[in-house]
């Protein structure tokens, strides 16, 4: 598999429109994704300080118009989240980085599926999360300059998949399916590019208080873009 790194440089082309909305008074969110199955939306939000052991991370899953439907707390009933980072769906299970740790979750009900304490093996902060076409889950270490990768048809197996300086400080992370690569951001620049025909650049939105990363609606050609220090997330038809 290649492995591809690069900066936040976004290109997305508009087809059909869409209704866009935006959600206020989160805690901190990091992540936000489609559900392409159902089309709800998830946003991992930390809540306090990103390497704090508190439990008082969440995660909230939205209908299409951002309304809440269910919310992951930490604290709960068998629910353990200190500062939920990088989603990721397979299937009904939704895996979520929380500092050294790997926690999933049923995406319908909420209730919590299992763990795995990369402790052990010298994590640092776990980061981004993309699965292959095979149900492997890639994790990244935006710290200790490394990529895991989980086997979750084969009891969670860990491997390191890189794990190099070069990598600059690896966050996102997408799975390119037909050119079998995994594309790494690795550093972000608080602007959303546009790229029309391969060669004409406009921006689609600047001045982003900490955007923490980037996702996409395909269905219904959105980018989702969660904002840190705003506390908001919003989505770009």
């Amino acid at each position: 598999m290649k492995l591809i790194l690069t900066n936040l440089f976004i290109s997305f082309f508009l087809i059909l429109p869409a209704e866009a909305f935006r959600v206020d008074g989160l805690k901190t969110p990091q992540s936000f994704i489609v559900d392409p199955a159902l089309g709800n939306y998830f946003i991992s939000n930390i809540n306090g300080n990103p390497v704090s052991r508190d439990n008082n991370g969440f995660i909230m899953k939205l209908d299409r118009s951002g309304k809440l439907l269910l919310s992951i707390r930490g604290g709960s009933p068998q629910i353990t989240l200190h500062a939920p980072d990088g989603l990721a769906l397979n299937g009904n299970h939704l895996y979520v980085t929380d500092i050294d740790s790997l926690r999933w979750f049923d995406k319908n009900s909420g209730k919590p599926l299992g763990h795995i304490d990369f402790t052990g093996i010298g994590v640092k902060r776990l980061r981004g999360l993309a699965f292959d076409d095979e149900s492997n889950l890639y994790v990244s270490d935006v710290l200790a300059n490394a990529i895991y990768k989980i086997e979750t048809g084969n009891d969670h197996k860990i491997s390191v998949f890189m794990k190099d300086n070069h990598l600059g400080n690896p966050s996102g992370m997408v799975y390119d399916s037909v050119r079998k690569r995994l594309i790494v951001v690795t550093r972000a620049t608080g602007k959303i590019y546009r790229i029309k025909k391969f060669s004409r650049t406009e921006i689609v939105r600047e001045n982003i208080m900490n955007p923490a990363g980037i996702s996409f609606d395909y269905a219904r050609n959105l980018i989702l873009v969660p904002s840190s220090k705003g506390n908001l997330a919003f989505t770009i038809p």
